[in-house]
């Protein structure tokens, strides 16, 4: 009976020492999502119930269901320092181990105790996007607070990431067509500034027939013209330049119209990825017929017809009105674009008073 006592102690010990051995953590690995198009300090926050940020990194603690606590701290230097210096740092209460997201912190893994370093963090803020180089560090304890050691190298597990920004105030913006400009029926490009890692660009485009009505409210209720529409790859690198007219979902545009678009770029990654969004433009179609170029012709030879004689070609006058010559776009003094909405108002005041405005005019063949 002894014998059989001093075995059943041995095989329990043993069965106790090989379970202690499947659950001992292997793994413990911070991965960064790149690129990172868009970030703020928003992002590095971690505290109880704090929702909204994005996912930019994910944590793997193998196997699951082990019992642990991590401790994090993240450091920040600026263009131009030399040193990293802390903004914040945080420990979680226990929980089992697994692989979780930087916004699982607060939420589902509980927080037990942060630091912020207030003065670092509104240095930062008042740059107005992260500059320089970020860094994540993460250590891991085990319940007990005991370091959690990694048995293939002896000493406590710890992992790391410096984050480097491609484009920390990065930005989808518009370039052409100029906005309010006229542009042919025909050939209307659009350009936009790349995002890197955009993986893809679409762009939605409608009528705005009420000058009343807003860009926003134009582009999601007026009439339809592209309707998100995938711009074309290049050797496969998505293109930021394409002609509009190539992407008409159907729908045909005329003179005379003004049009709203907007592109819309993807960038892939967890959850789904990420979408960024342009400003929204707008742009008119030119067309010598419509009424309302017309009448901007109208407007002209009123006031050419109120210039002293030999100021501009006699021939002038009758080439704008017989549509030898055509009006394509108005210049400021600067060079810059003058929307069309200017150019009718400005020209519809100086019709009606051209004695009082119009001081003088050269011409230049």
């Amino acid at each position: 009976m002894k014998k059989r006592l001093t075995f059943t102690r041995v095989l329990g010990l043993s069965l106790l020492f090989f379970t202690f051995s499947i659950a001992q953590i292997n793994t413990f690995r911070l991965n960064v999502f790149t690129p990172l198009p868009q970030l703020d300090f928003a992002t590095f926050a971690v505290s109880n119930d704090l929702q909204g940020a994005p996912a930019v990194f994910s944590v793997e603690i193998l196997p699951p269901g082990e019992r642990v606590v991590v401790e994090g701290i993240f450091e920040w230097k600026d263009v131009g320092e030399s040193n990293f210096t802390p903004f914040t740092s945080f420990k979680t209460q226990p929980f089992t181990s697994r692989v979780f997201f930087n916004n699982t912190l607060g939420s589902d893994i509980r927080i037990a105790s942060s630091t912020t370093n207030s003065d670092r963090i509104n240095q930062g803020i008042r740059k107005g996007k992260p500059t320089g180089n970020y860094r994540l560090m993460l250590k891991l304890f085990r319940e007990n607070g005991m370091p959690y050691i990694n048995p293939t190298t002896g000493q406590q597990f710890v992992a790391d990431a410096e984050l480097e920004f491609l484009n920390p105030t990065q930005t989808l913006d518009i370039l052409l067509p100029v906005p309010g400009t006229l542009q042919d029926v025909g050939q209307v490009i659009a350009k936009w500034t790349p995002i890197p890692g955009a993986t893809k660009y679409t762009i939605k485009a409608a009528l705005r027939r009420d000058h009343r009505t807003t860009l926003e409210n134009a582009l999601t209720s007026g009439q339809v013209l592209i309707n998100n529409v995938e711009v074309p790859s290049s050797t496969g690198q998505p293109q930021t330049e394409v002609n509009l007219v190539n992407l008409l979902s159907g729908a045909q545009w005329f003179g005379g119209q003004e049009v709203v678009f907007q592109v819309t770029a993807f960038i892939q990654g967890p959850s789904g990825g990420q979408t960024i969004f342009s400003n929204i433009s707008n742009f008119y179609l030119k067309d010598a017929n419509t009424m309302a170029y017309m009448t901007l012709v109208g407007n002209m030879a009123t006031i050419l017809q109120s210039l002293p004689s030999g100021v501009i070609p006699a021939n002038l006058l009758s080439d704008f009105t017989s549509g030898t010559l055509q009006i394509t776009g108005i210049k400021r003094e600067d060079g810059s674009d003058m929307p069309i909405s200017e150019v009718m108002a400005l020209f519809n005041y100086l019709a009606q008073n051209p004695g009082e405005r119009v001081v003088g005019a050269t011409f230049n063949q």
